[in-house]
């Protein structure tokens, strides 16, 4: 699964993009780092990932407004949040009513992998649901005239 997936880290820590970026490619992924949201931004509009994982609290932007952004370039972007902060506010500012996965530092690194297949499969599944629907049949009886 994590052979073809291209993740997206973006943290202002750039010793934690090290370390994330080291533990998800150990496990295959292709690993692409930012710790400048608006650097992230132009790498977003250039290439395809497919799952992006934000640092909450970053100098420059905050995840969310960060995420805010991508999800107006594109709807099905797969978005993980990183945050040391716990508090409901910060949360709900997160997930609003995106379909987020939101991660608590410090996480480990079978926690984070964990988390990038969990992303990369509800894609699939999604994905998969959409194909189905694309190879319906019609079986509505209409009168004959």
């Amino acid at each position: 699964m994590s052979a073809d997936c291209k993740v997206l880290l973006v943290d202002d820590d750039e010793n934690l993009l090290w370390a994330y970026k080291m533990v998800l490619s150990d496990e295959g992924f292709k690993v692409d780092t930012s710790s400048d949201p608006e650097e992230a931004l132009e790498k977003i509009r250039s290439e395809q990932f497919n799952v992006l994982i934000l640092d909450y609290m970053m100098p420059k932007m905050k995840g969310d407004e960060l995420a805010n952004i991508i999800l107006s370039l594109d709807q099905s972007a797969n978005i993980i949040f990183l945050t040391g902060f716990s508090e409901y506010d910060v949360y709900m500012k997160m997930v609003g009513n995106m379909d987020n996965l939101i991660l608590y530092k410090p996480i480990s690194g079978k926690d984070l992998i964990n988390a990038v297949n969990s992303k990369i499969k509800q894609q699939s599944d999604a994905d998969n649901v959409h194909d189905a629907s694309a190879h319906t049949v019609d079986y509505t009886i209409h009168p004959v005239k």
